[in-house]
């Protein structure tokens, strides 16, 4: 992935921080965004620390200004966005539907639907721009399966996979039709999308 540009929403802690790593291992220029600033200069000094480059910025996926700010900033830095991880997650801890806080499932909610939305709303144009790329959503298979206690998380999660449909189906439209794909690790998301487009929508990319 050398001179590509890959920018992780969601990117202090575990998954988010691995796959930030991960990137820069492979030769990407890491964004790395989150609300908790000290969390996320660390995982870049990690990466800086091993001749990596990274870029840590505040970012809240609910807020349209700051999802936009952050692809900017991304595009200024660094000059394109080739790859994208909507990973941030927010929201109640498991417990039964009647014991959760409707304020902490409004969170969740605005976190996971709105996040990913926003997410890839900014995303997709500066992709194009530089010719395409791949956006990754994470989700949760608490999104497909029933399970006791993760009530918030299923209504939080399974719109997820829903909101790849029409990255899948309008890109085409611009670009061809591998240049960028989306899809939710941790499910059989990406099933739907080898049935429907004979392949994996990125397989393609030789940097993927």
């Amino acid at each position: 992935m050398n001179g590509r540009v890959a920018l992780v929403a969601g990117a202090s802690k575990g998954i988010g921080a691995a796959t930030a790593e991960a990137f820069a291992a492979a030769g990407a220029a890491v964004v790395l965004g989150s609300r908790d600033i000290a969390a996320l200069e660390a995982v870049a000094g990690r990466i800086r620390s091993r001749g990596g480059q990274a870029l840590a910025t505040y970012l809240d996926v609910t807020d349209a200004d700051s999802m936009r700010a952050v692809v900017d900033q991304t595009r200024s830095t660094f000059g394109r966005l080739d790859a994208a991880f909507n990973n941030a997650a927010a929201g109640p801890l498991p417990a039964p539907l009647a014991d959760i806080d409707p304020a902490e499932f409004d969170l969740g909610i605005a976190t996971h639907i709105r996040g990913t939305f926003l997410g890839m709303k900014f995303q997709i144009p500066a992709m194009l721009d530089s010719g395409g790329g791949a956006i990754v959503n994470m989700a949760s298979i608490a999104g497909l399966n029933g399970t006791a206690n993760l009530a918030a998380r299923r209504r939080g999660q399974h719109p997820r996979p829903a909101a790849e449909r029409p990255v899948m189906h309008l890109v085409p439209e611009r670009a061809a039709p591998e240049v960028l794909g989306s899809l939710a690790i941790g499910n059989a998301q990406h099933h739907h999308a080898e049935r429907e487009h004979g392949q994996f929508p990125f397989s393609a990319s030789p940097w993927i």
